[in-house]
């Protein structure tokens, strides 16, 4: 999964390639927003219809599917604006209060940001290609659809609903709203997703692809705060909704509602409790699996992204170089000789020659560049959208630094053997370029190390 931050729209309002994406974002949540208005006014929520002799609500609610493809496209922002903006003219049209159509509106968002989120952290890919992205995604749409249920209960105290009416209004959010996510959204994310994609990636530049510790916390908190103040608000709506009298008692003569009153805060204390665990708990995790997966990507000794990072990065530099419509190139090096610095002085000496010269050469990159340590004295480096002869300049310019450079105290100076490769996003793999790359390295070392190799045109 990828998204832009929304703003991406607030700086760059006059981009003449990214126009088309944001007026087609604008005249879909204009179109929600009029469904929105007609939903209220002929009554789409909770029509009747029977199964098996029971009698079931069902409505249809077309802004819930909107915002979730607006989300899964460009991002769970751009989809919660839809969505908030939809629900709020649907909640005046039906009639609701101003304060109350406000607080409604946010039933819906809190159910697209779970969605998104709960399918961010299950791994879904938005294109639905395998039978897992399915399954994961029907389970996402489940819990999202039950979550946002309690934004019926203002719904059915503004109108003072009968209890059987309420409850097949609740089962029609639900049902109506799981519907929409599985037969509408999850076909149109399969057949058109990957296609919306590149276009929005070929316009407004390449997508964000991780979230930070932060945004994880403050999306959840988001989401709880907002289903926990339904709930709360929503018991206390439905004890107004009882109509009782104020001189009602209990069993043992004390008056009734000031009783209620001690239940309801008790139940806000409970739920504040548990919000804040919850979120402290969160926090923590997050943090903890954010740490946990930086290093994870790093080589111990030298800093560098270690090998198993280079796909994720690779494919985020491809978009970036796809975007601005150039190639994108590879140096793979390696340190000459560098088994004889082993056994002359030690593998101790070895590992400061090599921290040395990672350090050398990111002192040579450019803020884009990634290095990597691929494995023993080999690096490789990912230079984004960068031609053929930049990248074999930038590996002259490496090769002779090291070459001129004393990278570990008390050892002598070393040398390398480079090979570069460019490709153009789409017509080569990242294999390739790293093959060809590594084949040049080899080239170089035969016709005498400490000097740098090209691959052969068309070889990538």
């Amino acid at each position: 999964m990828a998204w832009w931050p929304l703003r991406r729209v607030l700086t760059r309002p006059l981009d003449a390639a990214a126009a088309p994406i944001w007026a087609t974002w604008l005249g879909l949540m204009m179109l929600s927003i009029a469904l929105a208005f007609l939903e209220a006014r002929f009554n789409w929520s909770g029509m009747r219809f029977v199964i098996a002799g029971r009698p079931l609500g069902f409505t249809i609610y077309p802004p819930v599917a909107i915002a979730a493809i607006v989300a899964f496209w460009l991002g769970p922002t751009y989809g919660a604006t839809i969505a908030y903006a939809s629900t709020l003219v649907s909640g005046l049209a039906g009639g609701l209060a101003a304060d109350r159509a406000a607080l409604f509106a946010l039933g819906t968002p809190a159910e697209l940001l779970l969605l998104w989120f709960l399918a961010l952290m299950l791994g879904v890919r938005p294109g639905l290609r395998a039978y897992r992205d399915w399954w994961r995604f029907g389970a996402a749409a489940m819990i999202a659809a039950t979550a946002s249920s309690l934004d019926i209960m203002l719904y059915n105290e503004a109108h003072r609903l009968p209890i059987a009416e309420g409850q097949r209004l609740w089962e029609g959010w639900i049902f109506g709203d799981l519907a929409q996510l599985c037969l509408v959204v999850a076909p149109a994310l399969r057949l058109g997703w990957e296609r919306a994609h590149l276009i929005a990636v070929t316009r407004i530049g390449a997508p964000q692809r991780d979230l930070s510790a932060r945004n994880t916390v403050l999306l959840l908190g988001f989401v709880w705060a907002t289903l926990a103040g339904l709930a709360l608000l929503g018991i206390r709506l439905l004890t107004r909704a009882l109509d009782i009298p104020q001189q009602a008692v209990t069993v043992n003569g004390e008056l009734l509602l000031p009783r209620l009153g001690e239940m309801e805060t008790f139940l806000a204390v409970l739920v504040g409790a548990l919000l804040l665990s919850t979120m402290a708990l969160t926090a923590a995790l997050a943090g903890r699996g954010e740490q946990s997966a930086a290093l994870s990507l790093r080589d111990d000794l030298t800093g560098a992204f270690n090998r198993r990072a280079f796909a994720g990065l690779f494919e985020r530099e491809e978009e970036r170089s796809r975007a601005v419509g150039r190639p994108l190139s590879i140096i793979c090096f390696d340190l000459d000789q560098f088994k004889t610095i082993n056994d002359g002085h030690g593998h101790a000496a070895g590992d400061r020659v090599l921290v040395g010269v990672a350090e050398a050469t990111r002192g040579l990159l450019r803020a884009q560049d990634l290095l990597f340590r691929w494995g023993g004295d080999e690096f490789v480096i990912l230079l984004s959208h960068t031609t053929s002869q930049e990248a074999a300049a930038f590996a002259e310019l490496l090769r002779a630094r090291i070459a001129s450079t004393a990278v570990a105290a008390t050892l002598p100076t070393v040398t390398m053997s480079v090979g570069v490769t460019t490709g153009y996003p789409g017509k080569v793999s990242a294999d390739d370029l790293v093959r060809a790359a590594d084949a040049a390295v080899y080239r170089a070392k035969s016709l005498g190390r400490n000097q740098v190799v090209a691959a052969p045109s068309g070889t990538t």
